[in-house]
């Protein structure tokens, strides 16, 4: 049976100008082919092709630091010469004015920016960084002002800002910005930075109703049900549900029902094919290589067969297909589930 890939997820570089501790199992893979020799432009160019071939539309360009990659643009036009809706994550770090314009040339779509709260201090100490936050919102600033380039943000639900969500809603309608995209803490097996299990009470009892109050306030009308939904549905309320969710815990039943080994990929620096994001945390299985295999040919393998029937430990873990996106202004974006 032949599977459509939808997303390609690229990560160009792994390098990075943040040193943020909640990647600590993503940054122990890194550390592994750290010397190993990374695809130059040409391989990604036919890696997207490739995808292009599968069916694939919409095109993500992460990392690391992606504008840490020489030809970040270069990658941007193949994307957009191919016709796919091209999106690229950041920690905003490095975009003075002539790369956001030329990120707005080369026909970018769309940039997630990361913030992970709406306090600076709390937000570079999360990244280990400082300063962050100020350049972060610099960028934002730049990136708004190129013509069709719509910018989001990225958080995620963590220990040390889950209590004041709120503040950052109200951050992002100040902003501007078209959604928030909230993740759930990945790969911390050690519960550094996951919500408790009194957080999570508190964030249904106290944060909430703040939160409601401003999107009654500022969401547009005809996004606010759904603005409210996703935010009422952001923690669960349901005790034993909620006790999982502390303790990293998202599908209790092993392996759920995720689309992504069907209509996904990320490829890594050094070459390897993952089927799906939480190989990256539990580092296999690995698809094959880049350096050595098309991915046209990986995509319709046994061993991607395999892991579509079998998954894989990890599953439990992931909350990849949990994470969800609050409308804030709610521009058309490139659909994917």
């Amino acid at each position: 049976m032949s599977y459509k890939l939808r997303r390609l997820v690229i990560k160009p570089t792994m390098a990075c100008t943040a040193h943020c501790p909640s990647c600590a199992l993503r940054l122990e893979l890194y550390e592994q082919f750290r010397h190993e020799k990374s695809l130059d432009f040409e391989q990604w160019r036919v890696i997207i092709e490739d995808a292009h071939r599968l069916g694939c539309t919409d095109l993500h360009i992460s990392g690391g630091e992606p504008t840490l990659y020489p030809e970040l643009i270069e990658l941007i036009e193949t994307g957009t010469r191919l016709g796919m809706a091209t999106n690229v994550n950041t920690n905003g770090s490095r975009i003075p004015p002539d790369l956001a314009q030329g990120l707005g040339e080369a026909g970018l779509d769309s940039v997630t920016v990361s913030l992970y709260s709406w306090r600076a201090q709390v937000h570079d100490q999360a990244r280990q960084e400082p300063g962050l936050f100020e350049r972060a919102i610099g960028a934002i600033d730049r990136l708004q002002a190129q013509p069709g380039l719509l910018v989001d943000l990225q958080t995620l639900l963590a220990n040390y800002n889950v209590l004041d969500f709120d503040r950052f809603l109200g951050m992002a309608y100040q902003l501007g910005v078209g959604y928030i995209y909230v993740s759930y803490m990945e790969g911390d097996v050690e519960k550094r930075w996951l919500p408790t299990l009194d957080q999570i009470r508190q964030f249904r009892a106290e944060v909430l109703p703040r939160a409601e109050a401003l999107i009654h306030r500022y969401a547009p009308p005809e996004l606010r049900e759904e603005t409210l939904a996703r935010v009422e549905g952001a923690l669960p309320d349901d005790v034993q549900r909620a006790r999982r969710f502390a303790s990293g815990i998202y599908h209790p039943d092993g392996k759920p029902g995720c689309p992504r080994p069907y209509n996904f990929a990320l490829v890594l620096a050094n070459g390897q094919v993952h089927p799906c994001n939480g190989v990256e945390y539990c580092h296999e299985p690995v698809m094959g290589n880049a350096h050595k295999s098309r991915l046209i040919d990986l995509w319709a393998s046994p061993i991607w067969e395999r892991f579509r029937v079998e998954r894989m430990e990890w599953c439990h873990r992931c909350p990849m297909n949990l994470h969800f996106r609050i409308p804030i202004r709610g521009e058309k974006r490139c659909e994917y589930s």
